[in-house]
């Protein structure tokens, strides 16, 4: 098998040449940019508010559940009711948690 040794060499010669330009193209994209992120100053904030009180809440709907959402089995409901304090007033039963199941409406 016969290869110009020649036309080779100039094939290499204008990829290397190619990629020659392509560095220094990239080189200067890469110094201009450089120079561009000296120019830019930081930002520094010092206090975020929050203006809570400016909110205005035309319409709210939807369910809120609160605690004991982890606990869906009803026995092992009724076993945490009945381990609570004797102290505590109200009564929680278990028939009223798993008929309502959070569909109360805000």
């Amino acid at each position: 098998m016969y290869i110009d040794i020649y036309a080779y060499v100039r094939l290499m010669e204008s990829r290397i040449k190619q990629l020659e330009d392509r560095l220094a193209l990239l080189e200067n994209q890469s110094e201009q940019l450089s120079r561009a992120m000296q120019q830019v100053k930081p930002i520094h904030i010092e206090n975020i508010t929050y203006k809570v009180q400016e909110l205005a809440v035309r319409d709210l709907s939807g369910t809120l559940n609160i605690g004991l959402t982890a606990l869906s089995d009803p026995e092992q409901l009724e076993k945490w009711v009945n381990q609570k304090d004797e102290g505590d007033s109200q009564e929680l039963h278990v028939d009223n948690l798993s008929r309502s199941q959070g569909k109360e409406e805000l």
